[in-house]
């Protein structure tokens, strides 16, 4: 599932039977265990929404989105679009935030942020969330050396109960504040 976030569309094994390579571990011994089990009917795409291992659904995905800025060509609805070939920038640098609503109280298990930053270094970006009710509050701080389309992960554990709101603040940064995706990962 982690290679999702770089865009792989499928995977495949090189070596599907023994003809050429007995010596190898392949995926028809023992009558084809291995082959039924890979199989894209009992194993349902990892990129899917609510598939995979965890079965954890991208709650960001087209999700209602705002920022305290952004350029014309680039707003904020293009950071929660499944595309990381779209961006959206705030055209200014910090301080600078994008909230997304997930339309209602989730549970939240892990965030992911694709980086879009030129140049490259040192930067602070903080995860705050709320329910419907609540306050704002500071559950994750990113700080440290970022690039362009690295990927900043996170897992709450335990999963963050009753989230609605995300905001995430970026403080510190030589560049104009963008990300190229926000993934909200939860039930």
């Amino acid at each position: 599932m982690e290679s999702c976030h770089y865009g792989f569309d499928g995977w495949i094994i090189w070596t599907w039977d023994d003809y050429e390579e007995p010596g190898f571990f392949n995926a028809l011994l023992d009558n084809g265990k291995i082959e039924q089990a890979l199989a894209p009917l009992t194993r349902p795409d990892p990129c899917a929404p609510g598939t995979g291992s965890n079965s954890l659904t991208n709650l960001a995905l087209n999700a209602s989105v705002k920022a305290s800025l952004f350029l014309p060509d680039q707003p904020p609805v293009n950071a929660v679009d499944g595309s990381s070939g779209t961006q959206w920038g705030s055209g200014s640098g910090p301080a600078q935030w994008i909230e997304i609503d997930l339309g209602k109280p989730s549970a939240v298990s892990q965030i992911s942020l694709i980086v879009a930053q030129y140049p490259n270094g040192s930067t602070t970006h903080q995860v705050w969330v709320r329910g419907v009710k609540d306050s704002f509050r500071l559950v994750h701080e990113f700080k440290g050396s970022t690039v362009d389309n690295q990927i900043l992960d996170f897992t709450f554990d335990p999963a963050l109960a009753d989230i609605q709101f995300i905001r995430i603040i970026t403080t510190l940064s030589p560049s104009w504040v963008s990300w190229k995706e926000i993934e909200v990962l939860g039930k």
